[in-house]
């Protein structure tokens, strides 16, 4: 139990580096990985370097949208999470993902195990977000966030992007993977993707 404690804090100040802060109660556990790759993450609001590959991310996982079409369904999954996240709504936020669902948030993979982990796992997000652009790449569905306030959070970055991968099977998410940011150019100003 000591060992999941400290595990969970290091968790923490990842996704706080990661996403500019949160909370959790109790630590997702660590799932193993092969052939990964990584990048150093890039805090909200500020420019990025052009992506380079990730080892924390595995083989396979796509590190860039394709400009195809969204599949629909998986991203009316990702719209009710970052809906429920916006509105404050932890429960139901951890809700879309599945038990068993593996996660890098500027960290090691972790596996959502059960209820709990899924929780603690959503709490860290101090940010809602709305999508601004989305693609099905290789079955996992590639989308730009753009960061906004979140109920009962202090969001320290609104209105930075974030980019993620990830997989949805059976209406939940079982993989969801931070992408490194992408290149922003100063004045860009996307509107959400409806």
């Amino acid at each position: 139990m000591k060992r999941r404690g400290g595990a969970w804090a290091a968790v923490a100040l990842l996704a706080l580096a990661g996403c500019g802060g949160g909370k959790a109660s109790e630590a997702p556990s660590t799932a193993g990985t092969t052939g990964a790759r990584t990048t150093p993450s890039t805090p909200p609001g500020s420019t990025p370097a052009p992506a380079t590959p990730s080892p924390l991310l595995p083989r396979g996982v796509p590190d860039h949208a394709s400009g195809q079409a969204a599949d629909r369904g998986d991203l009316a999954v990702v719209k009710r999470w970052l809906a429920a996240l916006t509105r404050g709504d932890i429960e139901a936020a951890a809700a879309t993902f599945a038990d068993g669902a593996v996660v890098v948030n500027v960290s090691p993979p972790l596996r959502l195990r059960n209820r709990r982990d899924r929780i603690g796992f959503n709490r860290t997000f101090p940010c809602g977000a709305e999508v601004v652009d989305a693609s099905t790449v290789k079955g996992y569905l590639v989308v730009t966030y753009r960061l906004t306030d979140r109920a009962g959070s202090a969001c320290d970055g609104p209105g930075g992007t974030a980019l993620g991968a990830i997989k949805v099977t059976r209406g939940r998410m079982t993989e969801w993977y931070r992408l490194p940011d992408p290149p922003q150019a100063p004045d860009a100003k996307a509107g959400p993707v409806v």
